[in-house]
């Protein structure tokens, strides 16, 4: 279904939908590309849409729930070994970093949970690793477990 999905040209749209300034749209349009990054075979095609610079962007100042669907974008996306330094790149583990914080533990969404499991999946990368532990995200991690 997810396949039939991309191939029927939603992908695009919801990247669209990524670029605009309605922060309701930007939430929801996360949630189904969360959706479709489940699948393996879709995962390079939601890179090459242009997404890591959005979700980024969504995970510095979007909405609650759309932190969080960005998070699982990206957590996604992590699986694949080559794409974890793409993430790196894009600027995500800060913004990651910071959605895992203790202090915003209690915040009745799931994003510091989601950006633990992104920081676990870019941790498996030393490069990952050594800025994680730049930017204190052992902490945080070790709070949120």
């Amino acid at each position: 279904t997810r396949a039939l999905i991309v191939e029927a040209g939603a992908l695009p749209l919801l990247v669209a939908l990524l670029r605009t300034d309605n922060e309701v749209g930007k939430t929801i349009s996360g949630g189904a590309i969360s959706w479709l990054a489940y699948d393996a075979p879709t995962r390079p095609l939601i890179l090459e849409a242009g997404v890591l610079p959005l979700l980024v962007a969504l995970l510095r100042a979007g909405m609650e729930w759309g932190k969080a669907n960005a998070a699982v974008v990206l957590s996604e996306l992590a699986r694949d070994a080559p794409t974890r330094m793409l993430i790196e790149d894009a600027g995500a583990p800060l913004p990651l970093i910071a959605l895992a914080s203790p202090l915003r533990a209690g915040s009745g969404v799931d994003a510091g949970d989601n950006a633990c499991i992104v920081l676990e999946r870019l941790a498996a990368d030393p490069r990952s690793r050594e800025l994680a532990g730049e930017h204190g995200a052992a902490g945080a991690l070790a709070a949120a477990a």
